[in-house]
């Protein structure tokens, strides 16, 4: 499905812009128009799409959006009449079309629960619990206010933890090229002075012998190799049934396994705290 900004015109004449999402071609965008009673007189596709993965939608935006629904829904606006502001007023062209996308499926009857749902790897399940818990506890602005605090903390964490593993991960980054160096410059050479000394070596150095000669002639088929692993981890890491223990893993590694854990037990403090104050 793709993203369309249109003008389009009612039946007085009057001409007005939009944007319509999940749509396949402008013909079924003119359909829909259509249906409303309007006739389409422009359409081209977005550049900008929906962001499925969260990628191109930062952490501090999603912040800043739950803070103004939950100000604008407390003061007495409409959920349409919040999300249509905020679409006004939003520079995140990727955030502003799910929002749209949002708001219309609330018009066409979805919960405001299942119109979040819909992008659950935009809007954590934390957050998209918090408003099914507002709407069905009528505490709606409360539970967004709650979860624009818990974001914005989580969001702190998260600096706080980049900014602490920023040492470890440029230490190990150093070492791979230091090692990388050793392997294709300097173990070469030693390898040419054994083989004047027709000497036996032991296991170990035969084997970084081996692994030289690896990198060096066969660099071709080891690069791609290292990128279908990374690849390969990175599919392997988000299957549900293995997630148990890969936390578990992350939990007792040496160095970030503290850190990791520092971060769960303020999560869960937190969300202790916000429990509180819903009681």
């Amino acid at each position: 499905m793709a993203v369309f900004e249109y003008i389009a015109k009612d039946s007085a004449g009057h001409k007005f812009s939009g944007v319509y999402t999940d749509i396949d071609s402008p013909s079924a965008l003119r359909r829909e128009l259509t249906k409303m009673g309007y006739t389409l007189v422009k359409a081209h596709k977005e550049k900008t799409h929906l962001s499925r993965g969260g990628g191109k939608i930062k952490q501090t935006e999603i912040v800043a959006f739950a803070y103004e629904f939950a100000g604008m829904y407390g003061a007495g606006l409409s959920i349409t009449r919040c999300l249509e502001t905020f679409e006004a007023q939003s520079e995140s062209g990727a955030l502003k079309a799910i929002i749209i996308d949002i708001r219309q499926n609330i018009e066409t009857g979805a919960t405001l629960k299942d119109a979040f749902a819909k992008y659950s790897d935009v809007f954590s399940d934390f957050f998209i619990g918090m408003i099914e818990a507002g709407e069905a506890g009528g505490k709606l602005a409360e539970t967004l206010q709650m979860a624009a605090v818990y974001l914005e903390k989580q969001a702190d964490i998260r600096r706080q933890v980049q900014t602490a593993f920023a040492y470890p991960v440029v230490v190990c980054i150093m070492c791979a090229i230091i090692v990388s160096a050793l392997i294709i410059f300097v173990i070469p050479v030693f390898q040419k002075l054994y083989s004047q000394l027709n000497v036996t070596l032991p296991g170990p150095t035969l084997m970084l012998i081996l692994i030289s000669e690896i990198v060096r002639n066969y660099w071709w088929i080891a690069t791609p190799s290292i990128a279908i692993l990374i690849f390969g981890v990175r599919k392997i890491v988000r299957i549900p049934s293995l997630r148990p223990k890969l936390d578990s893993i992350k939990l007792s590694m040496p160095v970030f396994g503290k850190l990791n854990r520092m971060v769960v037990v303020s999560r869960f403090r937190s969300v202790l705290q916000m429990s509180q104050g819903t009681v």
